[in-house]
């Protein structure tokens, strides 16, 4: 995606997230609804940071304007974000953001420590095939110089008997 378009749908996405949460958290008949506005709040504010790294890494920005949005959008996105946390602890308690942190926090970890090991696992198993097929190649060389010496062997010996 573009870079406009990203942060457009991280916007949107958030907003969205925002006001279904404001909607649902009042009554809070079902809890579903309200985890899922809160995992839309949080992939749009993974969109919206991997957005600012990647205008980061473009160097400078491109006049007043870009930076002067750049600012603003940040500033509203941050206050989007602390709207919900404020919505959340004002139903739930103080505590319940942390909790939903760590806990998010915990699963983003042990996915990136499942997918280390699911790489680990897949250079393993290449290791493996490589060296199987290294010994399937280094035995099927022995019997081709077996059978040729053998060969070589029966004409000289062949050889022999005729002279």
């Amino acid at each position: 995606m573009e870079p406009i378009t990203t942060a457009l749908a991280g916007a949107a996405l958030l907003k969205s997230a925002v006001s279904g949460l404001k909607s649902a958290i009042g009554t809070a008949n079902d809890m579903k609804d309200i985890a899922g506005f809160i995992d839309q709040a949080f992939l749009a504010d993974k969109q919206h940071q991997q957005q600012r790294n990647a205008n980061a890494n473009v160097g400078a920005l491109d006049g007043f304007k870009d930076a002067a949005s750049s600012v603003i959008e940040n500033r509203l996105h941050a206050e989007m974000m602390s709207e919900i946390r404020q919505l959340v602890q004002m139903r739930f308690g103080v505590d319940a953001w942390n909790e939903i942190i760590q806990k998010k926090t915990a699963a983003e970890r042990e996915a990136k420590q499942r997918a280390a090991a699911a790489r680990k696992e897949a250079a393993r198993k290449s290791q493996e095939l490589e060296d199987t097929l290294k010994a399937v190649a280094l035995t099927i060389f022995v019997i081709v110089i077996a059978l040729a010496l053998f060969v070589f062997l029966m004409v000289s010996v062949a050889k022999a008997f005729v002279i």
